[in-house]
């Protein structure tokens, strides 16, 4: 949706060149023609930023930070601005190309992190567009919560003190019903508008990263290129930073890969179907041949053959491939030993299923953090992955009505476990 007022943008920026290549970016941008005029005011410094921010508050829309700044650098910087301009959305548009960075930096609260050279106009301004209308919307959603919660809080207060002195009627009684039931539908309205805007945010995410993968082939053939030409001849210093440029460009096409899969879970995800898991780990195992007979892997199935569920098919082959693939991957010195197992939950309408290794294991205070989206416990060099397999099983699991959770020990391995409907529940809203 096109917005009919100015927008103003702060941006904090002391690359003068960057600045320049910003604005000509933005006003180049052809996604939205019907957009209204941008204006954007520069400050060099966090400390010039933070004061044209609190000079002039509630004219600025948003703003974009760089983090490498003359008087501040990294996530400090980011912090510093987030606790003088917490109601106004903030990207950080900064050359640090930095995976974990970017996760502390939305978690503390920024609207989008992105880097220097890898977006476009079209992709910056729907960025923009999309950090001030999700901001607008959650500090609507929180003012409702906080207005409906204020008036749920006064009007039992009123209704205990009314019981109390014997003076309530039953129509007194009936029309507090009907007010408790009119701040209980627009408490629901408030949360499908939140649901909408997330499904707005998932496909966002897949246009970003569709969009980014031709630019980002392009790369990727000309590094290759320029390493076959020029490998050796250039010395050997030019030989490691021509290798470093081609390992980021492919890690970076694997990490949009595994963005798009994670965003298509909700929003790609075909119809529940009954599917036989025993073909699907069998599926599984035949993808994973090669890496399977490289390791010296032992894969044990139940004697039983594995339950029919309803579900997604692919989604499911995704699921078990990336849990026994883990489990391939982080072994130790022992060839890995993998065991798949299931059984119906007591009491439950559903099947409890598990994927146990013999593997390097983890600490549990790190439990639930494998399961957040980019997050690694281990550096590139150790092991390689982008830090979405474990987020992915969870989102896919969370579509198919379950849930999933890992028991392990440092040095002994890791049991994941996870559960699924054994009959034809309806496939939840997505």
């Amino acid at each position: 949706m096109p917005f009919s007022q100015p927008l103003h943008v702060l941006l904090i920026e002391d690359n003068l060149s960057d600045a320049e290549l910003i604005r000509e970016l933005l006003s180049e941008a052809t996604v939205d023609t019907k957009s209204a005029q941008i204006y954007i005011e520069q400050e060099e410094t966090l400390l010039g930023g933070v004061r044209r921010y609190s000079e002039n508050e509630g004219m600025f829309d948003i703003i974009l930070l760089d983090l490498a700044l003359p008087d501040s650098q990294g996530l400090e910087t980011f912090t510093k601005l987030m606790e003088r301009a917490s109601y106004i959305p903030i990207i950080v548009l900064t050359g640090l190309d930095d995976v974990d960075l970017a996760v502390e930096t939305v978690r503390r609260g920024a609207q989008d992190y992105l880097v220097k050279g890898h977006h476009d106009g079209d992709t910056l301004l729907r960025a923009i567009r999309y950090a001030v209308e999700r901001k607008q919307a959650q500090e609507a959603l929180k003012r409702a919560h906080d207005e409906l919660e204020q008036k749920v809080q006064e009007r039992t207060h009123e209704l205990q003190e009314e019981i109390e002195e014997h003076k309530v009627t039953e129509g007194e009684l009936r029309a507090t019903t009907d007010d408790l039931q009119e701040l209980t539908e627009e408490l629901r309205e408030k949360a499908e508008e939140l649901i909408r805007s997330n499904k707005e945010l998932e496909q966002f995410a897949y246009i970003a990263s569709h969009d980014l993968q031709e630019p980002l082939r392009t790369v990727t053939s000309s590094l290759g290129l320029l390493e076959s030409r020029y490998k050796g001849k250039l010395g050997e210093e030019a030989d490691t930073f021509i290798g470093y440029a081609v390992d980021g460009a492919k890690h970076m096409h694997q990490l949009i890969r595994d963005l798009l899969a994670y965003s298509r879970v909700t929003s790609r995800g075909e119809a529940f179907k009954p599917v036989h898991c025993e073909g699907v780990v069998h599926h599984v195992i035949d993808n994973l041949k090669v890496a399977i007979e490289e390791g010296g892997a032992t894969i044990t199935l139940p004697k039983q053959p594995l339950p029919m569920v309803m579900g997604d098919k692919m989604q499911l082959i995704q699921l078990f491939q990336n849990l026994i693939g883990n489990a391939i991957k982080f072994r130790s010195k022992r060839p890995p030993e993998v065991q798949i197992s299931v059984e119906r939950a007591a009491g439950c309408n559903e099947y409890l299923f598990s994927v146990r290794d013999n593997g390097i294991g983890m600490d549990m205070q790190y439990a639930d953090k494998v399961f957040t989206l980019f997050q690694r416990l281990h550096t590139l060099e150790q092991y390689s992955g982008t830090g979405v397999g474990l987020a992915l099983c969870k989102k896919i699991v969370e579509r198919h009505g379950g849930e999933i959770w890992v028991e392990s020990e440092l040095g002994k391995g890791s049991t994941f476990y996870f559960t699924i409907p054994h009959i034809g529940r309806s496939e939840l809203p997505v």
